[in-house]
């Protein structure tokens, strides 16, 4: 199996190196395992390796490679509401083999098995009191290939009281689609955003964030539809039925987005922590969102060392996008009913409890539950109401 082979690769490389002696470099390799598996029918498993190398006392290398394997990532029949065929089986295979796919039934996943590969290189350069990284990220799958390059420069200041980081990036992305062998359209990202820590006393800490992005090109799903009552001219099988004959989805070719963030960090005695965070979003699509999150780690000690036990909250809520409807009475320039699109609100609860197991291996185990709140008609959709669901993940890192 290639991945296997990739990830014992990465860490054989660490090691053959790190046997060959420090002359030139101290290098250290990695791996880790995530696994994620929520009650709305995903599971993700996430292997990962990583090889970092010392040149010197200011400059380090690193490569890391990973694999997202992703099952029901378009679909869960189990749980479908409309796809019982007479003795009440469920329907095995891909969404097109019964109809065209709609916007909550993507069809993206061929046969429900999703495989993401990505590698990143980067190098870190110290400089004085300031620290110059750079990176390079591909990642590809069946219908969608990314590139990224990353840039940014954190520099201390006020005697490292305080840290003023400024980041660039570029990202080149290529879209297809599994339904439809001849679609391909690009897409393209520019990004630049401004962080500020100030260390208040020597507890507590706040945080600033100004960030702005630039996305232009093919911003759509292909795998999105629309229902419209009068767009029988641009439907699939040129019916007038919203729901047997959706309307492919149309958004801008821009989408501006700017953010600002405000953290406020404290520690307390025994070992904790509080942390408060605020972030305002708004683009030019008419997408205005809010997101307040509290957390609270504790330090705790167990048989196999000091492990981290940490809740939190978040909040988050959101109006809509110009141009989204739950139906169309007619045919509009844009279209959309991608529910991220819609007027919402959300609630995430969370517990995470991390730390060593030996020596050589650390452990996470995570447990959050989502709910999601808005007023949209369900009924033009393949779920019965907004996401209301429970995810489970486990990480094991070897270091």
């Amino acid at each position: 199996m290639r991945l296997p082979l990739m990830l014992f690769g990465f860490l054989a490389l660490g090691a053959g190196v790190q046997a060959a002696g420090n002359d030139f470099a101290q290098v250290q390799a990695g791996a880790g395992y995530n696994f994620y598996n929520s009650s709305d029918g995903v599971t993700v498993n996430s292997p990962e390796a990583n090889v970092s190398a010392t040149l010197d006392q200011r400059t380090t290398l690193t490569l890391s490679y990973g694999l997202d394997a992703v099952s029901a990532a378009s679909f869960n029949y189990d749980q479908s509401k409309t796809h019982e065929h007479g003795s009440g089986d469920h329907q095995v295979g891909s969404c097109q083999d019964c109809h065209s796919p709609v916007d909550a039934l993507s069809g993206a996943s061929l046969n429900y098995y999703e495989q993401r590969q990505f590698f990143t290189l980067g190098a870190e350069q110290r400089l004085g009191e300031g620290k110059a990284k750079v990176s390079w990220y591909h990642s590809g799958e069946h219908d969608y290939r990314g590139e990224a390059v990353h840039v940014s420069w954190s520099q201390d200041l006020a005697g490292r009281d305080t840290n003023l980081t400024a980041d660039v990036a570029h990202t080149s992305d290529w879209v297809s689609s599994s339904i439809d062998p001849a679609f391909g359209a690009g897409r393209y990202s520019d990004q630049a955003s401004l962080a500020l820590t100030q260390l208040l006393d020597p507890h507590s800490e706040m945080r600033a964030l100004l960030d702005y992005a630039s996305n232009t090109g093919y911003l759509g799903d292909p795998y999105a539809f629309v229902a419209c009552l009068a767009c029988n001219q641009a439907s699939v099988n040129g019916s007038t039925d919203p729901e047997e004959n959706p309307v492919p989805n149309k958004v801008p070719s821009l989408r501006d987005r700017w953010d600002l963030g405000l953290g406020y960090k404290r520690a307390f005695p025994g070992d904790s922590a509080l942390e408060a965070s605020y972030r305002f979003y708004h683009d030019n699509w008419g997408v205005q969102a809010h997101t307040i999150a509290l957390s609270w780690a504790a330090q705790i000690s167990t048989r196999w060392g000091e492990w981290v036990l940490e809740p939190e909250y978040r909040y988050y809520t959101q109006t809509r996008a110009d141009f989204f409807r739950n139906i169309y009475a007619t045919d509009q320039a844009y279209m959309t009913r991608d529910l991220k699109l819609a007027e919402y609100s959300s609630h995430w609860l969370g517990v995470d409890f991390r730390g060593p197991v030996t020596d050589l291996l650390s452990a996470e185990f995570r447990y959050g539950h989502y709910l999601r709140m808005d007023n949209l008609d369900y009924s033009y959709y393949f779920g019965d109401g907004p996401v209301n669901a429970d995810t489970l993940q486990f990480v094991l890192t070897l270091q």
